[in-house]
């Protein structure tokens, strides 16, 4: 490309063949080979750099899906199931520990019950943050679809 703005002699088409090209390589290389044409406008609709980072990530890993509809999080239920999962493990993990430390008499029924109200707080502290992306993920994905979805246009000629 930059042989073509310095050469003189370089016509304009080649020139912009040369930027589409490499606007499609960019393209490609945030979202993958494989992104459908929704993938593709949804990228060009987010403005924000984080958010356009974040959507290109989900979309190279598979996350984001094209449907009828618009676009789609195709994992979000086994993210969800997965956090509540992990936090269940720590409250039961937590738990059992502190129920058998109470078993062998090192704890009595008020610090047991105090230990097993920390575990369950400091359990939903460790996992809130697998909520809260998921969370932000789906309402990127919400805005999108907002955004690529048809709007009517008003006949109406413009006078200037």
């Amino acid at each position: 490309m930059l042989e073509l703005a310095a050469d003189d002699s370089s016509s304009d088409e080649a020139l912009l063949d040369a930027l589409i090209a490499l606007s499609r390589s960019q393209v490609h290389y945030e979202l993958g080979p494989s992104a459908t044409p929704k993938q593709l406008l949804g990228l060009e609709v987010c403005e924000i750099p984080e958010v356009r980072a974040r959507y290109a990530h989900l979309v190279r890993n598979g996350e984001i899906s094209s449907t009828a509809e618009g676009l789609t999080l195709t994992r979000a239920k086994r993210r969800r199931i997965a956090g509540y999962s992990l936090f269940a493990m720590f409250v039961a993990w937590l738990a059992f520990v502190f129920v058998w430390m109470a078993i062998d008499g090192k704890l009595n029924m008020t610090q047991l019950i105090g230990y097993l109200v920390g575990s369950v707080v400091m359990s939903a502290v460790l996992t809130r943050g697998l909520f809260t992306e998921l969370t932000s993920d789906e309402r990127t994905v919400r805005d999108l679809n907002q955004r690529l979805r048809p709007r009517p246009v008003d006949g109406k000629p413009t006078v200037k």
